[in-house]
């Protein structure tokens, strides 16, 4: 049970240092082509954002809770400093709600306990200001013995308003509670108890903080606790029986959980006390009143429209005058904000050119492309963007649903009012091209002032060119590939399939990849090959030659492989491994495989007929405007802006940058090594990372200037991916399972495969 207690506990954590952004009244509307609008839409009034920053301390630091008293805002920093223990190093800091920058770094005396580490897991505050804390003690760590996850014990202190300790008590004294008291969540009530919520129970605690009683929530888990306006005590649950979240009035009174309340928006997240007889309620998208009364909840605010991204809420609460008042972290630039939303006339705000972005998924599953469009609507004077999204992220997945979704989305970019821009990430983009419906970026990209040509890497360019056009620039890309030993697959990038097929017959008590079935290995063989058996020009094939007839039957040999019975590393350095599937999107992976083959190793790339280099770029942040577009300057106002130079974070990334000069600091940056002041105040050079398996792992030290430049050629080489492999390759892998299961020969299912291909290019060509 503790194991799970604290896993919660780190969930609980995780969801405070997320970080999001938007907000608006908004009603539901029809939508065009069965597209969803997730934009904020009509309404007398809107909530206008107002920023503010928090004042911070030195080091990187996590906005761990706040709350709101009166006119006082309170606010604890977290920071990790020993990440074996688990140990955090939380500040608390109050300031006037109305000048954020200016607030009070408390000093208080954490609990101590026989080496004990002490750690923050919430605090609350009373009318009179003063101050509790629950902090979680984990025992000391011992280096080579296993940790004691039943030893954690919880403290409850309370410090008066000039931060001097009133009491101290131990929870778990009186507790017989296999949670060992750790505290979630925690209220005043209005009679001074102090109510602690765990995982399924809480604490009713006098005010001198002794037990007095336990309610127990039984199979639900409490998620949240807060009070209302008039005083009373609400607790947010988890049903784990009917499988949805639920909303209990906690009697303390009686000790036991009052009226249910379940008729709560979908993926709710966290609620809190809102006007008379009302809650806020929000979720990933909306923030909604709710009322208890009526069991309705009304959606008054979209974090988009906000520039708000729903992760990064920390605390929301609603001010007296009707005003909402939340505290934000954007981990992305490490920024920490009081965010005062102001009830305003729609009419007095100034009208914007409105924007369709389509995309086939909802905004909150593509945190790149959210925050881009929040990042221009928030300081764009002329345009904003509304986001358009096709499947409904409330509807479970089905056989058809991406299928219907994908149909729904080409028919409305077809249509005469299509979407000015299109989120490119998912679809095939050369169906699009020869349908018409991309714009060609060439001439915006040559009149730009912001951006031009030569900002780009050349070869990323290059592969998303279609027919001389180009219809997109990437923000971001990854290398595919293969990695293998030098001794094995010598030390040139480029090989043949025959290359290939010879080095498997060489060692046939090996697996060619870590997973392979005949079906994964036909694909693994054509995938990035199809082109050589198509001539696209010709509209002929040649998928009945006898080069192709080889690969069915070189796939069907794979079809008795053995599993594996050692990690991959070992695998690889023993030789029952003989290649590694490899997505490059950083140079420490690259860097990680090097070392894990503890031997020269070379990025041979997949096989091509050809025997040229078979590293291909996979992009992301792709984004395209549709040919019929009427805002085509303003669609590409938001491209220009998103391919700005933004810098690079240092938080994990998708890929390289597309920007040579972004791609260059990614390169410096790996090549820099890191250094930490030990106890004697001398730097010391530590990994910059490490990596490890189940039996091997390896401290990543700087990459040293050849492994740079064997990037930089992999990436200058690279060849675009041609998307109508894909359909060629679901008709050969169709076909080929007669083979595979013995109903058919080779050379009858090369005949097949070779009449349907020859059709569909000839349909699609």
């Amino acid at each position: 049970m503790i194991r799970g207690k604290r896993i919660y506990l780190l969930w609980i954590i995780g969801l405070l240092l997320l970080g999001l952004t938007a907000c608006g009244k908004k009603e539901k509307t029809d939508n065009q082509g069965g597209g969803q609008l997730t934009s904020v839409l009509s309404g007398e009034y809107v909530y206008v954002p107002n920023f503010a920053a928090l004042k911070d301390t030195e080091g990187k630091t996590f906005l761990s809770h706040s709350l709101v008293k009166g006119d006082t805002l309170y606010y604890s920093l977290m920071s990790y400093y020993d990440l074996v223990t688990m140990k955090y190093d939380t500040q608390f800091i109050k300031m006037d709600r109305n000048t954020p920058g200016q607030g009070e770094l408390l000093q208080l005396e954490e609990p101590q306990a026989d080496g004990y580490e002490a750690n923050v897991s919430c605090f609350q505050v009373d009318q009179e200001g003063n101050l509790y804390v629950a902090y979680y003690l984990t025992p000391p760590y011992v280096e080579g013995k296993p940790y004691d996850y039943d030893d954690f014990t919880t403290y409850i202190v309370k410090y008066d308003n000039k931060q001097q300790k009133v009491y101290e008590k131990d929870l778990k004294k009186g507790l017989a509670d296999e949670n060992n008291g750790y505290i979630s969540a925690m209220v005043i009530g209005e009679d001074g108890r102090i109510l602690a919520s765990s995982y399924d129970a809480i604490y009713v605690l006098k005010k001198n903080g002794d037990l007095q009683a336990t309610i127990r929530t039984q199979t639900r888990q409490i998620n949240d606790m807060f009070t209302t306006v008039d005083g009373k005590v609400f607790c947010l649950l988890y049903n784990s029986t009917g499988k949805k979240m639920e909303l209990a009035e906690v009697d303390t009174k009686k000790k036991s959980l009052g009226e249910v309340y379940q008729n709560l928006p979908e993926g709710i997240l966290r609620v809190s006390g809102g006007a008379q007889g009302k809650l806020l309620v929000m979720d990933n998208s909306y923030l909604y009143e709710y009322d208890l009364a009526t069991g309705q909840a009304v959606p008054v605010v979209s974090w988009m429209d906000c520039y708000l991204n729903s992760n990064g809420i920390n605390h929301f609460t609603m001010l007296e005058d009707g005003n909402i008042l939340l505290t934000y972290a954007d981990h992305s630039n490490d920024t920490k904000e009081v965010v005062k939303l102001t009830k305003t006339k729609a009419s007095e705000l100034p009208q914007k050119e409105q924007l369709v972005l389509a995309s086939l998924y909802d905004a909150n599953q593509n945190q790149e492309l959210q925050n881009a469009i929040m990042e221009f609507n928030r300081t764009s004077t002329q345009y904003k963007i509304v986001y358009k999204s096709y499947i409904d992220p409330n509807m479970g997945r089905t056989e058809n649903t991406i299928p219907d979704a994908k149909s729904l989305m080409h028919a409305d970019l077809l249509s005469d009012n299509p979407p000015d821009l299109i989120d490119l990430s998912y679809g095939r983009i050369g169906d699009l091209e020869r349908a018409g419906i991309l714009e060609d970026l060439t001439p915006y990209l040559e009149k730009s002032q912001v951006i031009k040509k030569e900002d780009f890497v050349p070869s990323v360019l290059q592969a998303y060119t279609y027919g001389g056009k180009q219809v997109t620039i990437p923000g971001s890309f990854r290398l595919n590939t293969l990695i293998g030993k030098k001794a094995l697959v010598g030390d040139t990038p480029g090989w043949t399939l025959e290359d290939m097929m010879q080095l498997a017959e060489q060692y046939p008590d090996a697996r060619l990849m870590e997973m392979m079935t005949p079906e994964m290995n036909l694909e693994m063989c054509l995938q990035y090959n199809s082109s050589f058996f198509v001539d696209y020009e010709t509209g002929t094939c040649r998928f009945d030659s006898p080069e192709f007839i080889r690969v069915l039957e070189f796939a069907r040999a794979f079809e008795n492989y053995p599993n594996p019975s050692y990690s991959l590393p070992t695998q690889l350095r023993q030789n029952k491994v003989l290649l590694k599937t490899l997505s490059i999107y950083s140079v420490q992976e690259y860097q990680m495989y090097q070392l894990m083959l503890e031997e020269p190793a070379v990025c041979i790339g997949y096989p091509m007929v050809d025997g040229s280099n078979g590293v291909f770029i996979e992009a992301a942040e792709m984004y395209g405007i549709t040919a019929k577009s009427e805002h085509k300057d303003g669609a590409w106002a938001f491209i220009e802006k998103n391919l700005s130079n933004q810098g690079v974070g240092d938080g994990y990334t998708w890929g390289f940058p597309t920007r040579v000069d972004e791609l260059e600091e990614v390169f410096e940056e790996a090549q820099r090594p890191k250094y930490i002041e030990d106890e004697n105040g001398q730097l010391q050079e530590v990994p910059k990372t490490t990596a490890a398996f189940a039996d091997w792992e390896a401290e990543i030290y700087p990459a040293e200037k050849e492994q740079i430049e064997v990037l930089r050629k992999l990436i200058a080489e690279a060849k675009p991916l041609n998307d109508d492999d894909a359909e060629i390759l679901k008709i050969i892998k169709e076909e080929a399972q007669a083979y595979f299961v013995g109903q058919k020969t080779a050379e009858d299912v090369a005949k097949i495969i070779q009449s349907r291909v020859s059709i569909f290019v000839s349909e699609n060509g």
